[in-house]
């Protein structure tokens, strides 16, 4: 079994890694946007011990943008879309992160936090979708180079910090202990061992991202060179429907 996106990469490059609503993506494609993501991120003041917030939906940016800050020795820090400003800015003053990446859908909530934060600056910003006067992330990663940016560490994929809900006071930053990256890489291997998942499985993510599992179990799954596939919210006919086609397109993958 090879483990990690780049060790994946290499051994099945052309088997389905990530699929959400019409995009699919094979390893091979993943770990090239996921390169060009780093270098994005890089020419942004991203590197070893940075943070890199994100505040994205459910789609397959969450997951390159995660493991481009892990391929960087950076830590991902997933910001709840369902928060105001007043807790946006709280979390982003605490995290103190070097870059943010956001959809566009959340900027409006999110510019007067980050002017209450300062930080990161807003050169540092880059925006998912349309947002003129802002960043494009679109644009920027496209422009990047396809090649490992210098000094890539990570293989885990998972160097993560979760904010608490908070319930009884502010949310806290819970950081997740692998920005070791050997120690992150036999992390993932005995978790993975653990719960049995194997490179032919295919996982539904119906949660959102930014919570704990449903965005740990589909790093483990890209970890094992899995198909992860994404709901962009729950829909009961829409998670009955995925089950029954995407279980069915796998098995027509050669193996």
């Amino acid at each position: 079994m090879a483990y990690g996106l780049v060790a994946n990469a290499a051994e099945r490059p052309d088997h389905t890694a990530l699929v959400c609503g019409e995009r699919r993506l094979t390893y091979g494609e993943l770990a090239r946007l996921v390169n060009r993501t780093a270098h994005a991120l890089a020419a942004r003041g991203v590197g070893a011990g940075g943070r890199v917030a994100l505040m994205l939906p459910n789609c397959i940016e969450f997951f390159t943008v995660t493991n481009a800050a892990a391929t960087l020795g950076a830590l991902a820090v997933p910001i709840n879309y369902r928060w105001r400003r007043d807790e946006l800015a709280y979390v982003l003053g605490d995290a103190a992160p070097d870059a943010l990446v956001i959809d566009a859908a959340y900027l409006s909530e999110c510019e007067p936090a980050l002017a209450e934060a300062g930080r990161p600056p807003r050169d540092r910003v880059l925006v998912r979708g349309d947002a003129p006067g802002w960043t494009s992330f679109d644009a920027a990663v496209a422009s990047a180079p396809e090649t490992a940016p210098p000094g890539a560490v990570s293989q885990s994929g998972y160097n993560i910090v979760i904010y608490t809900s908070g319930t009884t006071g502010r949310p806290k930053g819970v950081m997740h202990p692998s920005l070791d990256p050997k120690i992150g890489f036999e992390a993932q291997k005995g978790l993975v061992a653990m719960w049995g998942f194997r490179p032919d499985d295919v996982h539904l993510m119906v949660g959102p991202a930014y919570h704990t599992m449903p965005s740990a179990y589909v790093a483990q799954h890209l970890f094992v060179g899995a198909t992860a596939v994404l709901m962009t919210k729950f829909d009961a006919e829409t998670c009955l429907r995925l089950i029954a086609t995407e279980r069915g397109a796998q098995r027509r993958e050669p193996r």
